[in-house]
């Protein structure tokens, strides 16, 4: 149980000081108290790109199976506009639009895998070649969905580790 977080220095005291104690020198981190006086870790980004690489360090903070569950975690650039031959270039390497930003390759639940398209927790809109694939990709066996910023995107993650993620549960909700 976190006891203490000291802000001015950017250290963490507590049972759990070590694992937060790194999590202090990510930019912005910060712990806050739910309702049921649950500690958890908030970073806040401004950008998706931001939530992303705060994801990938919350992702090098979780164990999974003697490695850390960013091992696991891909991003495949297919978003973004590139010019010329550069863009030509990586559309003959197979970049395709739409397909989501992160990929998570451990089978749990009776998926494949986990596939998350992250958005903005505000103002951000799903294109309707993103809800295509995730379309397919849950026809394929994948549990795939549109997770809007950290908390959002994390809470998923955790759930899908933990195999509390079931077929009938909810994927593609915040398509817009």
């Amino acid at each position: 149980m976190l006891t203490r977080y000291i802000h001015r220095s950017g250290r963490f005291e507590g049972q759990e000081g070590g694992k937060l104690a790194r999590l202090a020198r990510f930019k912005k981190a910060r712990v806050v108290t739910d309702k049921d006086g649950k500690k958890s870790i908030v970073m806040p980004a401004k950008s998706e790109d931001d939530i992303q690489i705060s994801i990938i360090k919350w992702a090098v903070l979780q164990k999974y199976k003697g490695r850390t569950l960013d091992y696991y975690i891909v991003h495949v650039p297919n978003g973004g506009y590139r010019k010329g031959r550069e863009g030509a270039k990586l559309k003959r390497m197979g970049v395709q639009a739409g397909y989501p930003d992160l990929i998570l390759d451990i089978p749990k639940g009776g998926y494949h895998g986990l596939r998350i398209e992250l958005k903005k927790p505000k103002g951000s809109v799903t294109r309707d070649n993103q809800k295509q694939r995730i379309a397919a990709l849950i026809d394929e066996g994948y549990y795939a969905e549109v997770c809007k910023g950290f908390q959002d995107t994390t809470q998923t993650i955790k759930r899908y580790m933990a195999g509390e993620l079931l077929i009938t549960d909810k994927q593609g909700e915040y398509c817009d």
